[in-house]
């Protein structure tokens, strides 16, 4: 038995697998649902688990071999997306790209925002996947809490930017986590946001951001994060002088092709 104090799919996963080669039940129990993966791949291996509500139960199983297809992941098809939506004459479509409901928080706050995108679920199994399309749109601002952060945790910085353009305040609280990513997030977004011009508040566990503002441009670190590399990025294209990525090979981590699709994103 083990309780997690902040929902961790990495830890929770870590624990899953170590149960199915346990003897007797091994259960996870979360304080918020994290995303699924692990528990979907291992039922559809015939494994012996069970979900319910935030607990995750497993038993000694033997896992059996099976095909599938992996679907594109939805954290780097956030970028090009939250650009379409963004830029003032923009459309994008992405196919076949995971579609798993713990993966799609940012989508779905986007459109809560205002912003117009389709998303059609093709097949399920084992995970959803399908086709998102997106395209300019006038957002309003919102609030983020803890409740929503766990299926949304990678794309969190860019809500920063959605904010930027966004009509009022944009929030994000009971972040924390940020600061033990790659970098510390939520400093490295607040300081670089700063330095291109923008006008953002630092919180313990998030950031404040009141729109719509104009990005000025200028230079700015990704301090070797892929996410953030790939976060200043996108505000070159949207800001009136451009924006200078310093250590911007570190987008490679996650996403080697990315200023090549950005490049084709903006043509």
């Amino acid at each position: 038995e083990h309780s997690l104090s902040v929902a961790s799919a990495q830890v929770k996963s870590a624990i899953l697998l170590a149960g199915i080669q346990a003897e007797g039940t091994t259960a996870v129990t979360e304080p918020h649902c994290s995303r699924d993966h692990t528990e979907r791949l291992l039922h559809s291996m015939g494994a012996k688990i069970s979900v319910s509500n935030k607990r995750v139960e497993v038993e000694k199983s033997e896992l059996l071999p099976i095909r599938f297809s992996i679907p594109g992941d939805v954290s780097s098809a956030a970028f090009p997306i939250a650009l379409a939506v963004l830029h003032e004459n923009g459309k994008v479509t992405i196919r076949e790209v995971g579609l798993n409901q713990g993966r799609t928080g940012f989508l779905r706050l986007l459109i809560k925002m205002g912003a117009d995108i389709e998303m059609e679920v093709e097949e399920s199994l084992p995970e959803p996947v399908g086709t998102i399309v997106a395209r300019s749109s006038r957002l309003i601002g919102v609030e983020v809490g803890s409740d929503l952060i766990p299926s949304m945790i990678d794309e969190l910085p860019l809500i920063a930017l959605a904010g930027v353009f966004a009509e009022g305040t944009t929030t994000v609280r009971g972040a924390g986590e940020l600061r033990k990513k790659e970098s510390d997030r939520i400093s490295v977004t607040v300081q670089n946001f700063r330095r291109i011009g923008v006008e953002i508040l630092e919180h313990e566990d998030g950031f404040s951001v009141e729109g719509p503002q104009r990005i000025t441009g200028g230079k700015v670190d990704s301090y070797g994060d892929h996410r953030i590399a790939m976060l200043f990025s996108l505000a070159g294209p949207l800001s009136r002088e451009g924006v200078e990525v310093t250590n911007s090979n570190a987008v490679n981590v996650s996403f080697p092709g990315f200023f090549k699709t950005l490049e084709e994103v903006c043509q």
